[in-house]
């Protein structure tokens, strides 16, 4: 909001009555605590971030002192540093396999949550306790401990169903060796299976929201279109999928930046270490980040164009 605007809100034009000043006052009260936390805590220490990128940071018993030193670690990070880039593509490959099934199974899982029958309630809670229990142990574990006390904060449930999916994954493996398939086939139908795993507990959030979604569509929509005779397959493809698709879009956006952003990203521990793990190479790491960032803004800008193109919005 620029200045004009503000000084508009607190003048009294012609037409404008004083109660719509007042509400207009309260609004930029209510948002002022807003715009001075994003400026102390993401705004300031973002710049800060970019100038370590580009600065020699030397840690001193008084604090740090930078020197501009260009793009050297930017260099360092992509050219130098042996693990940086690989681990960066891994990244970028585990995302692009994991992503269209998250919102696959996602879809299907809230299309059948949607449906009548008995113990909806208590099925929807069941599926949705695993994400509680991972926010809950995020929130309490220090980065260093993060994948080991992940497993010891989900309690049972997480050491079972991790410890059957490797358990499952390896008798598969056997078996399909047994049979004599080739090596590239076990492994790629064993990475398959146990990938399930991963897909169901990262669709928890994708789930509520596509829920949400299908239960905004208005009936009347489909008893119209029974009778003008609509089939279950039109329907779907003609009422449900377009209706939702907005979320379905949404849903994207947020699984691409949760599989960046996970406790288990290699990149991420990896920007931790460099900083932090013994090296304090606050340089190294703050163009690590920024490399990082870029690449996911250059992902989530070109698929959210192509993609928008197909969404539909009831409204336009």
């Amino acid at each position: 909001m620029n200045l004009p605007a503000v000084k508009h809100l607190f003048s009294r034009p012609e037409g404008r009555s004083k109660l719509e000043i007042r509400l207009a006052r309260s609004g930029i009260l209510f948002m002022t605590p807003l715009f001075i936390g994003l400026i102390l805590f993401f705004v300031v220490p973002v710049a800060k971030s970019f100038w370590f990128s580009l600065a020699n940071v030397g840690v001193t018993p008084d604090g740090y002192q930078t020197a501009f030193q260009g793009i050297k670690s930017y260099i360092t990070a992509l050219k130098v540093h042996p693990d940086y880039l690989q681990t960066l593509v891994t990244a970028l490959i585990n995302m692009a396999k994991t992503t269209p099934f998250v919102i696959i199974f996602s879809f299907f899982m809230s299309s059948v949550l949607n449906q009548r029958f008995k113990g909806r309630t208590a099925f929807r809670l069941i599926l949705f306790l695993p994400v509680i229990f991972l926010s809950a142990a995020m929130m309490t574990l220090d980065s260093a401990d993060r994948l080991q006390g992940a497993m010891d904060g989900f309690g049972a449930y997480k050491d079972t169903f991790g410890g059957s999916s490797v358990s499952f994954t390896q008798q598969l493996s056997d078996y399909l060796a047994a049979a004599n398939i080739s090596e590239s086939t076990v492994s790629v139908i064993s990475g398959a299976v146990d990938g399930v795993y991963r897909v169901i507990e990262l669709s928890g959030i994708q789930i509520v929201i596509l829920l949400t979604g299908l239960q905004s569509i208005s009936p009347s929509l489909y008893e119209a279109a029974k009778v003008e005779g609509g089939s279950a397959w039109e329907n779907f493809w003609k009422i449900t999928f377009p209706m939702v698709s907005p979320l379905i879009l949404t849903c994207f956006v947020f699984t691409v930046i949760d599989s960046f952003t996970s406790f288990d990203n290699q990149v991420m521990q990896m920007i931790d270490d460099t900083a932090f793990k013994g090296n304090f190479d606050f340089s190294l790491s703050s163009a690590m980040g920024w490399i990082y960032f870029a690449v996911i803004a250059a992902i989530l800008g070109v698929c959210t164009f192509i993609l928008s193109r197909m969404v539909f919005y009831y409204d336009r």
